[in-house]
């Protein structure tokens, strides 16, 4: 009981003291406010200055408006390139990409060239298996050689007959000369003996000669009068020869028609010749241009069919940017105007071109898929149209389909 009654006497203590404790410090307070404010003198160095609580600066403020005019100028930049040039994101470059084809049937024996290789013009790169077409050639070269000897052999018998023609025909008239020599001896003969004839009959009336000489007188006319006859009848005989020797002229024509006939197959032979020699050079894919070769699409020992797609190449010294330009930037652009070109590739590095050709048609009218809007709903889409712009070659650094950027001052 007297421990529990100490306790108690404790707190009452410790309330006392701090109630007079507060009160204390709230008359303290009191009086402070009631003393009168004492101004503080410059010059006294003894005078309490009222403490005023410093308001923190802040550092954000310069670094926001950094931020704040930096993008100002960036969109102000971005305003000013839009104003001033024409921009294209989604160009490429281009080249002229060839496709070698196979020109006959068979099986590729070869293939003489690597993906990625340098080749140049009239250099071999697949080879086709070509035995058969070799002796379809070597049966071509023969039907000449044949056709040939027979064109020979016809114009020897052709010299031989006009030589045998040009003999008789000299003969023939040889001896036509000769049967006109003997009638115009005859008929002097026949002139001669009807001379003496007639004037053996007038002698003969007479009485001056006998009869009998009259009569030798007669027969001797009258034998020259048919050698006179035999004299024609040869001379004619003569002349029907010599024009039936004459008519084997017109064989010669004959075989000159057979050695023209002769010609013309020996031409077609050498035409058929010269085609399958086309068809044998065509069983080697040659490169038509210096270039790299992009793909080949086929291995040796595979069939391949006549225009079967082989490889393909192009050439690596002639790219250009093949860009879209929009409708309403093309009045910009006219040929020759530069444009400077950056490559996703290599940035940092700028390329240098000129424009070279404006498209003539939107890119749209050559689509698999044209629109032709048949219900009326229409909406306006900015159309583009291609522009080619020619830029040298560096190294070899410029691939065909390398996306790049396209600035245009205008």
């Amino acid at each position: 009981m007297a421990r529990r009654n100490g306790f108690r006497h404790k707190g009452a203590f410790t309330a006392a003291t701090g109630m007079s404790q507060e009160s204390s410090l709230q008359s303290d307070a009191t009086a402070r406010a009631k003393a009168p404010m004492r101004i503080a003198d410059p010059n006294d160095d003894t005078a309490v200055r009222p403490q005023h609580p410093s308001k923190p600066r802040t550092r954000k403020r310069p670094v926001v408006i950094a931020v704040a005019l930096g993008l100002i100028a960036v969109a102000g930049y971005w305003v000013y390139d839009r104003l001033t040039h024409v921009n294209v994101s989604d160009a490429r470059i281009a080249a002229d990409m060839i496709s070698l084809s196979a020109r006959v049937p068979g099986w590729i024996t070869k293939i003489h060239a690597q993906e990625g290789e340098r080749v140049s013009p009239a250099q071999i790169i697949a080879s086709i298996d070509h035995r058969q077409a070799q002796l379809l050639l070597n049966e071509a070269e023969s039907d000449i050689a044949r056709l040939s000897s027979e064109l020979e052999r016809i114009a020897a018998e052709k010299e031989l007959r006009s030589a045998q023609i040009d003999a008789r025909v000299r003969h023939e008239r040889a001896a036509l000369e000769a049967r006109h020599a003997l009638k115009r001896a005859n008929l002097a003969e026949l002139d001669r003996a009807t001379a003496e004839w007639n004037r053996a009959g007038s002698l003969f009336k007479k009485g001056v000669i006998p009869r009998d000489v009259w009569e030798r007188t007669r027969n001797t006319h009258q034998q020259a009068q048919q050698a006179v006859l035999m004299s024609k009848a040869e001379v004619l005989a003569a002349e029907a020869a010599l024009q039936e020797t004459e008519v084997g002229y017109r064989e010669l024509d004959i075989f000159q028609d057979r050695i023209v006939t002769k010609r013309h197959e020996i031409e077609e032979a050498r035409m058929r010749r010269e085609g399958l020699a086309l068809a044998l050079t065509d069983h080697d894919v040659t490169s038509p241009i210096s270039g790299v070769i992009d793909e080949i699409f086929v291995d040796p020992g595979e069939y391949v069919r006549r225009g079967q797609r082989l490889l393909v190449l192009h050439n690596p010294d002639a790219v250009w940017v093949k860009a879209n330009i929009k409708e309403t930037d093309v009045r910009y652009l006219k040929i020759g105007t530069p444009a400077a070109i950056t490559v996703d590739a290599y940035p940092g590095e700028q390329f240098l071109g000129r424009i070279t050709r404006i498209g003539n048609a939107a890119t749209s009218q050559f689509a698999l898929l044209p629109n032709p809007n048949p219900s009326g709903n229409f909406t306006k889409i900015t159309q583009r149209l291609e522009v080619r712009i020619d830029l040298p070659q560096r190294q070899g650094r410029l691939k065909p389909g390398m996306m790049v950027e396209v600035e245009i001052d205008i």
